[in-house]
């Protein structure tokens, strides 16, 4: 059987959940969120990997105003080496 579970671990100090106000939306702080948020997000699925969960949904929180019209904030540019890298491979 083949177990998961949706967007927030209960069991570890990881969130990708951080948000933010269109009214406090500055580049600043979107990029600070996101970096942290995309940064857990690589901590989890190492987790998840490692204790064989193999169904993790994803947030649309991760990336704050990802598809809203004040984010043209080009975000991708702004990733780290290693946030380019992908998690652990799953071999099974």
């Amino acid at each position: 059987m083949k177990i998961g579970y949706a967007c927030i671990p209960l069991g570890v100090d990881w969130s990708t959940n951080r948000k933010m106000s269109l009214k406090n939306f500055s580049s600043e702080k979107f990029l600070e969120i996101t970096n942290l948020n995309l940064e857990d997000l690589r901590n989890i699925l190492e987790y998840n990997i490692q204790n064989n969960i193999y169904l993790f949904r994803i947030s649309l929180d991760i990336i704050p105003f990802g598809s809203h019209s004040v984010n043209n904030i080009l975000w991708q540019k702004y990733l780290t080496k290693e946030q380019q890298k992908s998690p652990t491979s799953i071999s099974g």
